[in-house]
């Protein structure tokens, strides 16, 4: 890694220290792009000429983290003293989560409580349905699975893992009773993003939008 990566992995995480979340990539609140470039990144960040240090910077934040697209519905870095509140809000099956769930992403859902873990090459999705891409994202922006990608044996290609929260806790160590209501959960959850946003902190939050 190089110099500028290393220095902006230190600094990245005293922000997540400090935060509890931290967005991977934002022209406005808080990012890992903003972190490594020294300023605001406009468009995508893969073009820019720090990109191979944001992806670096990135790459080592999420063995640290929790990644979800939580603010903004962007890829978020949630620290671990965040964890509880995260599988808390993920478990709770509120109407925000599930209210207008289309037929194939409640079917994807169905399939990761059974499964607790599913890489995406085993979904098959019913002629004229979404793309799986799309389905996926849909159940990361309501929260209802933690997902994340992994190299294939053989292959060697990228593949989504989905997770139901059940199983993140226990890969987490994370005891159900343990965890907070869902009410105090997004309330923590949101502290920070109210911190950054003096007006429109919860329509930034899945809780707080359409989803």
């Amino acid at each position: 890694m190089s110099p500028r990566a290393s220095g902006a992995v230190r600094r990245a995480r005293a922000v997540l220290e400090r935060e509890g979340l931290l967005l991977l990539h934002d022209a406005e609140l808080p990012s890992v792009s903003t972190l490594v470039a020294g300023e605001p990144v406009r468009g995508s960040w893969w073009g820019h000429p720090a990109g191979k240090a944001i992806f670096h910077v990135a790459e080592a934040l999420e063995a640290e983290t929790a990644l979800v697209k939580l603010v903004r519905g962007k890829v978020t870095f949630v620290h671990r003293r965040l964890w509880p509140e995260l599988a808390a809000v993920g478990r709770e099956r509120a109407p925000w989560q599930i209210d207008g769930l289309a037929d194939d992403a409640a079917r994807v859902l169905e399939l990761v409580e059974e499964r607790a873990w599913i890489g995406s090459e085993e979904i098959e999705l019913a002629p004229g349905r979404r793309e799986l891409a799309a389905v996926v994202t849909d159940l990361e922006r309501r929260l209802l699975v933690f997902a994340h990608q992994e190299h294939a044996q053989g292959s060697g290609r990228h593949v989504r893992v989905l997770r139901s929260w059940r199983r993140w806790c226990r890969d987490a160590g994370l005891r159900a009773r343990e965890l907070p209501g869902g009410a105090a959960a997004r309330a923590r959850l949101e502290a920070p993003v109210r911190a950054w946003l003096a007006e429109g902190a919860r329509a930034a939050l899945p809780w707080g939008r359409s989803c």
